[in-house]
């Protein structure tokens, strides 16, 4: 499988999708790249479905409707928790719950933006022969060596 091909067509996918101001994701330019070029690669035999499906497809599936459901009922709990509290507390608690909720979000889009990036270097690493066979956990998964991971945060915080 070629690196340089999985992440042109992820790259090339985004930039495409940015200039006609279609929402995509660079997750699933990634994993389309990675199992387009497997198949070129190696033929359908070469993808391991089964995991695709119960790893990629189902939680891709699933994740918007939990969220929804999570936060349907997170409002609710919190219009009913505040309800008794005056207009003034409301709106204060409201605006500085605001500026966590933020940063929360700031911190999963910023950890989930790392992961991809390990998982990339991971999977050179793999295409190229250089991660070590005793790095198998079992059969068909390496686990990431560790100078991605303690190095792609740094680079993330550093701009």
């Amino acid at each position: 499988m070629r690196n340089d091909v999985v992440l042109a067509g992820g790259i090339i996918w985004n930039l495409i999708t940015w200039l006609f101001g279609i929402p995509s994701s660079s997750s699933h330019a990634l994993i389309g790249g990675v199992i387009g070029s497997t198949l070129a690669a190696a033929g359908g035999s070469a993808v391991l479905w089964k995991g695709l499906v119960s790893k990629v497809v189902i939680p891709a599936a699933l994740s918007p409707i939990i969220a929804a459901l999570v936060a349907a009922v997170g409002t609710w709990l919190l219009y009913r928790i505040s309800r008794s509290l005056t207009r003034g507390a409301r709106i204060h608690g409201f605006r500085t719950g605001q500026v966590g909720s933020a940063c929360m979000v700031s911190l999963a889009h910023g950890t989930n933006d790392a992961q991809k990036t390990m998982g990339v270097i991971t999977l050179a690493l793999i295409a190229n022969g250089t991660l070590a066979k005793g790095r198998r956990r079992h059969s068909g998964s390496s686990s990431p060596v560790p100078w991605p991971s303690a190095s792609v945060p740094i680079w993330a915080a550093g701009g």
